[in-house]
């Protein structure tokens, strides 16, 4: 039990700070091509929705599982007997395809 005010604001810091040391870790911005085998799984799916299809099509049950949170693709890939280096390049590709800007088509294109 903390019985002094300073002792109780010392702690009280040093819990804020570790929050927002996990929350850097956690929302660290994955770009497409940097996905490798160390990359976390839940993190990939969260920046890059689409991925979820590339997961299912390799019949992994990344989706909707708690360790995903924590796992990497090397993880999986060593689980499931899954080519690493294959699934990295099916999710990077897959990830730059939905980093390209989309085409809006403008009133007078779609009268065309």
């Amino acid at each position: 039990m903390i019985k002094d005010k300073n002792s109780y604001q010392k702690v009280k810091s040093g819990k804020e700070k570790a929050k927002k040391q996990e929350k850097k870790k956690t929302n660290k911005s994955i770009k497409g091509d940097e996905i490798t085998l160390q990359s976390n799984i839940l993190e990939i799916m969260e920046k890059y929705p689409d991925s979820v299809e590339i997961f299912i099509e390799y019949g992994l049950p990344c989706v909707g599982c708690m360790a995903a949170a924590y796992e990497t693709l090397e993880h999986i890939v060593a689980e499931f007997g899954i080519d690493g280096e294959k699934l990295v390049q099916d999710l990077r590709q897959n990830c730059q395809e939905s980093e390209k800007p989309k085409k809006r088509k403008t009133a007078q294109k779609a009268k065309k």
